[in-house]
């Protein structure tokens, strides 16, 4: 079991972590965190644009695991992710598999013939990754359902999709 501590610009990601198997618990800031040093491992699994204004919080723990080459981020940031996965020996040798734990439910409108877009970009920075095409994706579905904030309803250049 592990705990999360998500202290981040959309807190409401940590609500989709809320239920799995193997975490404990949720931590929404390092305020309502119990002091790092305390866990067997901390795992500082940030973003490196965002490093700078979190690192003082890792500065005296000493169960830390070392942190990837920001470099990595930039050129695979799956890859950069793994990287902390093979620090703690784990096996990474078959690519992970996406899919969306969830059945039909028809209070959201979402069916076994729904297409589940989740861009998944914030404005800034991050705004870069958003992959171009959803708009042209979504035309090609009958049924499609957009999931996330406000700000994956915009192109990276600011346009409304």
């Amino acid at each position: 079991m592990v705990d999360v501590l998500l202290d981040a610009a959309y807190l409401e990601t940590a609500d989709l972590l809320l239920g799995w198997s193997a975490i404990r618990r949720v931590f929404k800031s390092v305020s309502d965190a119990p002091y790092l040093g305390a866990y067997d491992i901390v795992v500082p699994a940030i973003p490196p644009f965002y490093w700078g204004r979190h690192a003082h919080t890792y500065r005296t723990v000493n169960n830390l695991v070392t942190r990837p080459p920001d470099a990595l981020f930039y050129a695979n940031e799956q890859d950069y992710y793994l990287e902390f996965a093979r620090a703690l020996e784990c096996d990474t040798s078959h690519p992970p598999h996406y899919f969306l734990p969830c059945g039909s439910h028809d209070n959201h409108g979402v069916w076994h013939n729904t297409l589940v877009l989740a861009p998944g970009c914030k404005t800034g920075e991050m705004a870069s990754k958003r992959w171009p095409y959803f708009v042209e994706l979504a035309d090609r579905f009958k049924d499609v359902v957009l999931v996330g904030t406000i700000d994956d309803m915009f192109r990276a250049d600011g346009t409304r999709m």
